[in-house]
């Protein structure tokens, strides 16, 4: 089993998700960076692996983020994937 937790000095890995998710991002400015270890939204809760509540500095300025009280929820379908592949 390898060890994917990133280490002090060492460059992230990049994340693999299919194409299919990629190309349903089409509103992402961000250039699909998430893909590549850049920071994103923190997952704080998912209802049923469809719905994904996050929260971070991040969302204000992502198309994908939509407030929700006190929080917010994330529909992009990259973040998404990753979230239910990696859980990250």
């Amino acid at each position: 089993m390898s060890d994917e937790t990133e280490k002090p000095g060492q460059k992230p890995c990049r994340l693999e998700i299919c194409e299919d998710f990629r190309a349903q991002a089409t509103r992402c400015r961000k250039g699909k960076t998430c893909l590549e270890g850049a920071p994103h939204c923190r997952v704080v809760d998912s209802v049923a692996d469809k719905v994904f509540f996050v929260e971070g500095e991040g969302g204000r300025l992502c198309c994908y983020h939509l407030s929700f009280g006190d929080s917010g929820y994330c529909n992009c379908p990259v973040r998404q994937e990753l979230y239910r592949k990696y859980r990250v």
